[in-house]
């Protein structure tokens, strides 16, 4: 794929300008340039570029990837895992049947920003650092050349950097809500399944090892933001806790033939701290509006979603000429994203304790009361009785709060 300087893009009227070639900003740019709108994809790195990631799809993200055209090319350069293997803080063990995919966040996003291309959008490299809304038109400043790249629409793919987002008035808290370190392991231990342990004092965070294929692995762990006073504990130490405690670790580190340096990044989950999701004629999707799950910290299914619901209002508003369906957008993300958002922060809260955290994993096994859920959790696929009863479930929770007294 070509990747040329913004500055080299035509100085014209887009229809649409996405800032960000994450996975939410080349789905938005793939299905708005599929519908033929002029659209401009603005990304700030070189592909491929690297992110902190834990390089696992879903289920929920093949569906997307199904429906974007892109889950063939992705599954061919990707790495099949069949079954999760989690670990509670006694170490309780627990199997979930769950299918997915393992690809480093490097190749996928410029497998997405490659198709988005060949859609018919325009890449342009250039970090983005203003955005103004206007009557039929926005734009946005480039850093160094002080050029303005103009647009009907803009949509803010950032990711976990709102600092845009902020200044527009749609996200009010910037501050992340948790925070992640991983490496990648090349060892001669075999693992053919994802491994999950909610390590003490770390829960509800947790410790990974994914299988990449061919020896490699993904390594790492997250952790909570403790309210306003930071986070739980040295991330450091709990990697290196894990490695010592888990004897699936041990096995893996001991066998390493290389490691790579621990990167960290930051997370933005639970659709929590935004005002609204669309100012005018500009639209913020996937991280920037917090829709990474809790609980799992899964980002690129909900991200991608996202992508599709603002790429279906901006082709909406250009079509009729009208901005409605952009005022519809934050309804669509809340009828889309917030029952399973809370889904997920109701397993968030049950797994913070650490006696409460081992009691579930021993409900979940085969036959216990909570299987169908649990299995529903760590593999998204959301079609189980019991899953379902903790949607309506958080629902009821989520309405209680907002009464008065």
């Amino acid at each position: 794929m070509n990747q040329p300087a913004a500055d080299a893009l035509p100085d014209a009227m887009w229809d649409a300008a996405v800032v960000g070639a994450g996975p939410a900003g080349c789905v938005a740019a793939t299905l708005l340039a599929r519908s033929g709108h002029r659209v401009v994809l603005l990304e700030r790195h070189q592909f491929p570029r690297d992110k902190v990631c834990g390089d696992a799809l879903t289920v929920a993200s093949m569906a997307v990837l199904e429906r974007l055209g892109a889950l063939a090319a992705v599954r061919a350069a990707a790495h099949e895992v069949n079954g999760l293997l989690g670990f509670s803080p006694s170490q309780v063990e627990l199997e979930v049947p769950a299918r997915y995919l393992t690809l480093r966040r490097a190749k996928l996003d410029a497998l997405l920003a490659t198709q988005a291309v060949g859609a018919g959008a325009r890449f342009g490299l250039a970090e983005a650092v203003g955005v103004e809304g206007g009557d039929g038109a926005a734009s946005v400043a480039l850093a160094g050349s002080g050029r303005r790249v103009r647009a009907r629409f803009v949509v803010l793919a950032t990711g976990a950097r709102a600092g845009l987002a902020r200044r527009l008035g749609l996200v009010e808290q910037v501050a992340p809500n948790a925070v992640g370190v991983r490496c990648y392991v090349r060892s001669r231990f075999q693992l053919d399944r994802m491994v999950t342990y909610y390590l003490p004092g770390l829960i509800p965070g947790y410790f990974w090892m994914f299988p990449l294929g061919g020896g490699e692995y993904n390594v790492g762990c997250g952790a909570l933001r403790r309210g306003r006073g930071g986070w739980r504990g040295s991330l450091r130490r709990a990697f290196d806790a894990a490695v010592a405690e888990l004897p699936l670790a041990r096995d893996l580190f001991r066998q390493a033939e290389s490691v790579t340096p621990l990167g960290a990044a930051m997370l933005r989950w639970g659709l929590g701290g935004t005002r609204r999701r669309a100012a005018g004629n500009i639209l913020a999707i996937g991280e920037t509006i917090a829709s990474t799950l809790p609980f799992t910290g899964e980002g690129v299914a909900p991200a991608m979603r996202t992508g599709e619901l603002a790429a279906a209002v901006v082709h909406e508003a250009l079509a009729s000429g009208a901005g409605e369906p952009l005022r519809d957008y934050s309804w669509r993300v809340e009828a889309a994203l917030r029952p399973q958002h809370q889904a997920y922060a109701l397993a968030q809260a049950a797994a913070s304790r650490r006696w409460l955290n081992d009691f579930l994993a021993r409900l979940s096994r085969p036959g216990g009361l909570l299987r169908g859920f649990t299995v529903s959790t760590f593999s998204q696929e959301h079609s189980t009785r019991a899953f379902r009863f903790a949607q309506r479930l958080s629902r009821v929770l989520a309405r209680l709060r907002r009464r008065p007294g």
